[in-house]
């Protein structure tokens, strides 16, 4: 698949704030509790849609302006490569990884943010890369690399869900 074809699926199928459970997004927890970026990339993009008290503007919203953009919706995906937490968590929510990993990946976060004193700081999308090997470990327990690998090599949205859940 490539970003087009994700993205297509994502405005048709994706709920903005809820998964297929019926439970609020675990990147949109994280925004309205002040973790997370919070300025800078889609916030400022978005600036009028700003309310983090609603996780506005949302993840969907998110994901799918930065990968329809011309430059990206031809191909094939690089979430790995992503800085944003709330973002690579959606991604991994969205594609079916185990509320095990997904609370594990919010908990690591949370933590480390409480933990540095971040909560309340300004924080642009890359702020993980300002402390060694933090985004890199949020990354591993998100099993973004193998998501972003499954998605990649995928013919459908199905496959994804099926193959995601297996990790």
């Amino acid at each position: 698949m490539i970003n087009q074809d994700i993205c297509s699926y994502i405005q048709e199928k994706i709920n903005d704030h809820y998964n297929q459970k019926g439970n609020e997004y675990f990147a949109d927890l994280l925004v309205k509790k002040g973790y997370g970026q919070n300025y800078g990339g889609y916030f400022e993009d978005f600036k009028d849609l700003l309310n983090t008290k609603l996780a506005e503007p949302n993840q969907k919203l998110h994901f799918t302006n930065y990968y329809m953009n011309s430059k990206r919706k031809d191909k094939k995906p690089s979430y790995s490569s992503l800085h944003c937490p709330q973002l690579m968590l959606w991604i991994a929510e969205i594609a079916g990884l185990n509320d095990r990993h997904l609370n594990s990946a919010y908990d690591f976060i949370v933590t480390f943010e409480e933990e540095n004193k971040l909560k309340q700081n300004q924080k642009g999308g890359d702020y993980l890369e300002d402390y060694e090997g933090v985004e890199e470990e949020f990354k591993n327990i998100l099993k973004i690399y193998n998501i972003n690998t499954i998605i990649k090599n995928s013919n459908s949205w199905i496959d994804v869900l099926s193959e995601v859940n297996k990790l």
